[in-house]
């Protein structure tokens, strides 16, 4: 089994996190993202993201999927966001594609929703271009970057993602490894 992130901006990493397979410090507005699949539910991919407030505004990637009006957040789910202490922030779903937080600049959060995979079935019955595309198959799941990943502003500054999957399932994307991670 293969999940493919192609076209993805972030550094993937499957283990311990950039700072223990590289030996380089993480800056501090790093952002995080740790993405879950199951093989018993494959459409579903759980995401929790670390990352810090640029404004008070949360936002996927633009472009592709301008057939739905919410565009690739069509896709997300079950939103909660908590603060340092763990609290819960509100969330407002706002137009364009974004959500509203009411949070100060810089104040480092988590994020966790999921993705459902159906990018490919109906209601859209949409058949994903190379620039648009989410699906799952027997052979896996293949995604965008864009497709999966909330984030707090256009320009992240850095960002690591991890994986957990079943053991027999690899991770393909278009980077290359940090020191063979897979």
């Amino acid at each position: 089994m293969t999940i493919s992130l192609m076209a993805l901006t972030l550094v993937a990493l499957s283990s311990a996190g950039l700072a223990a397979q590289t030996g380089l410090a993480l800056r501090p507005d790093t952002a995080q993202y740790h993405l879950t699949a199951s093989k018993t539910d494959m459409r579903n991919l759980a995401v929790r993201a670390t990352f810090t407030t640029r404004d008070s505004i949360l936002l996927m990637v633009p472009g592709g999927m301008e057939h739905l009006p919410d565009g690739w957040r069509t896709f997300v789910h079950n939103e909660q966001l908590r603060d340092e202490q763990g609290r819960t922030v509100p969330l407002v779903r706002i137009d364009n594609r974004r959500w509203r937080v009411p949070t100060p600049p810089g104040t480092r959060v988590e994020l966790s929703y999921t993705v459902r995979i159906d990018h490919d079935r109906p209601p859209t019955n949409w058949f994903p271009g190379p620039r648009e595309a989410a699906y799952v198959r027997d052979w896996g799941i293949f995604a965008l970057g864009r497709a999966l990943f909330v984030v707090p502003s256009l320009e992240l500054p850095a960002a690591i993602v991890r994986f957990s999957l079943p053991p027999e399932w690899r991770v393909a994307a278009a980077l290359p490894s940090v020191n063979g991670s897979t």
